[in-house]
């Protein structure tokens, strides 16, 4: 069974900041976004990639001065 939950824009922006925070002490010891989420969030696979979420708090960093890793 799927839960839907409904957000509106507010407060997913909301959460991206919370989830920012979160992965924001990895991010200045210089490694990847990806792997601070599985440090942040106890994950082993990189499967939350292609996730809404996932791109928002990405594209939230990039907005913040975060440089992606090649």
């Amino acid at each position: 069974m799927i839960k839907v939950i409904e957000r509106n824009t507010t407060q997913r922006e909301q959460d991206t900041i919370k989830l920012y925070q979160q992965i924001k002490p990895s991010l200045d010891e210089d490694i990847p976004i990806t792997t601070a989420v599985k440090i942040a969030f106890n994950l082993q696979y990189n499967s939350f990639c292609n996730r809404t979420w996932y791109k928002d708090l990405r594209d939230y960093a990039v907005s913040q001065g975060y440089k992606p890793k090649r």
